[in-house]
C-alpha cells in the first residue's frame, strides 16, 4: 500500500543519486540526514501537520529541500490536516519522546541494502504469489513509473488506484481500503472474483 514494490539491486544507490532520477524522493535526503532528528523534533507539531496534510492542500514537501525549508523557516502554511486533533495529539505525545528512531529507517539504507544482498533475495516474487497494491492518486511518492516498474518482477501483481487519495490511505481511506482488501481475498477463495472486484483492475 502506498510504496510500490522495488526489488533488491546488486549495486547500492545513495539518496543523493536517486534523487536526480526520481526528484519526488528528495525529502528522504533531508529525514536521513543526523541533524533531521533534532530540527524535526524541535518543530514537531509543525512537521506533523505538514506529513498529514490532505493532499489537496497544496503541500509540496517531496522535492529536494522543501521539507526542511517548510519546517524551519516562517509560520506554519495554511494546511488542512488528515488527523483529528485527538489523533494530532496523540501522534505528538508518542512522537515526542525521540525521532532518532523513526527516522533511522532513512539512515540503514545502505545496510538494508547489504543485508538483502548476503540473503540473495530475488528479484522476482514467486510466481504463484497473489499481490495486491493499492495506492492513492495524488501521492506524489507513488509514480506511474514505480508500479510500472513493479510489474516486471510480479507474475500476480492487481493494482487498486484510489481517485483523489494521497499517500496515507490508511487514515483518509480506511473504509475504502478494508472493502478493496475484503474484496481481493474473496477472489482469492472464489473461482472466479467478484464482479465488483475486477471492475476496478
Amino acid at each position: 500500500m502506498s510504496v510500490a514494490y522495488t526489488p533488491p539491486s546488486r549495486q547500492h544507490v545513495p539518496i543523493e543519486e536517486v534523487v536526480k532520477r526520481v526528484p519526488n524522493l528528495g525529502y528522504q535526503v533531508y529525514l536521513g540526514h543526523p541533524k533531521s532528528s533534532h530540527e524535526v523534533l524541535a518543530n514537531l507539531k509543525k512537521f506533523l501537520s505538514v506529513m498529514y496534510a490532505r493532499p489537496d492542500s497544496g503541500n509540496c514537501i517531496t522535492s529536494l529541500g522543501n521539507l526542511e525549508k517548510i519546517l524551519l523557516k516562517g509560520p506554519l502554511p495554511e494546511f488542512s490536516c488528515l488527523l483529528s486533533d485527538k489523533e494530532l495529539d496523540y501522534y505528538y505525545s508518542q512522537m515526542s519522546m525521540g525521532m532518532f528512531g523513526p527516522l533511522n529507517y532513512y539512515r540503514t539504507v545502505k545496510l538494508r541494502h547489504e543485508e538483502e544482498l548476503a540473503a540473495g533475495l530475488p528479484a522476482r516474487l514467486p510466481a504463484d504469489l497473489p499481490f495486491l497494491f493499492i495506492w492513492g492518486t495524488k501521492d506524489p511518492t507513488t509514480t506511474p513509473a514505480s508500479i510500472s516498474n513493479s510489474r516486471k518482477f510480479i507474475e500476480r501483481y492487481q493494482d487498486v488506484a484510489l481517485e483523489g487519495r494521497g499517500h496515507w490511505l490508511m487514515i483518509e481511506a480506511k473504509d475504502e481500503v478494508t472493502k478493496t482488501i475484503s474484496q481481493w481475498l474473496d477472489g482469492l477463495t472464489c473461482s472466479k472474483p467478484p464482479r465488483e472486484f475486477l471492475g476496478k483492475l
